[in-house]
């Protein structure tokens, strides 16, 4: 008999809640990081609420302009 530790669930965060956080963390709006990455404020809208997923080319756009890896948006991995 195996008896197994008890686990806690924690939410893990999903890349729109990663991509507002980060956006939020360094004081920019939609529409600033919009503009910054060629997009509207809508599509930003649209990855912050999980309504749309960015593409590889956006996801990388989006990385540089939050201070970060694709990586960690994506997978939420420590290294930023």
């Amino acid at each position: 008999l195996t008896i197994m530790p008890p686990v806690m669930i924690i939410k893990d965060m999903g890349i729109s809640d990663r991509i507002k956080e980060l956006r939020a963390g360094i004081k920019l709006t939609q529409s600033d990081l919009a503009t910054e990455v060629e997009l509207t404020y809508v599509q930003i809208g649209g990855y912050e609420t999980g309504k749309s997923s960015p593409s590889a080319d956006v996801l990388q756009k989006l990385a540089a302009a939050l201070y970060t890896t694709t990586d960690y948006l994506m997978n939420g991995s420590t290294m930023k």
